[in-house]
């Protein structure tokens, strides 16, 4: 299959999440998302990694990702445009103990509104 060409290396996220290989590699640029839980975690002297859990303006996705370096002025409760490079998908077990899938993401830039 044919990836298709994307010139602006944007798409929607919803999109990505039918079908992946279509697109991949390929950002993803997620608009009004809101932080519910933000952490740094320090490797090592000078490096900084963030974890961010956020959902989406309309409320249809949470997502979860890393970003390296600091969060900058993003704090919980913080609006923020982000751009995503989705990795691959993942599966996790929820409390009914069913299959959960998940896609799991780097942000590569990450705004403050």
């Amino acid at each position: 299959m044919q990836k298709q060409n994307n010139d602006n290396h944007t798409l929607a996220h919803t999109k990505w999440n039918c079908n992946a290989n279509r697109f991949s590699p390929a950002f993803v640029k997620i608009k009004n998302a809101n932080i519910i839980q933000i952490n740094e975690y320090y490797e090592e002297p000078g490096q900084t990694v963030t974890f961010c859990l956020a959902y989406t303006e309309d409320y249809e996705n949470v997502l979860s990702f890393y970003m390296f370096g600091d969060s900058g002025d993003a704090v919980e409760n913080s609006t923020v445009d982000i751009v995503l490079l989705p990795i691959d998908y993942t599966t996790y077990k929820n409390v009914s103990d069913e299959s959960v899938w998940a896609v799991t993401r780097v942000a590569v830039k990450m705004d403050v509104k």
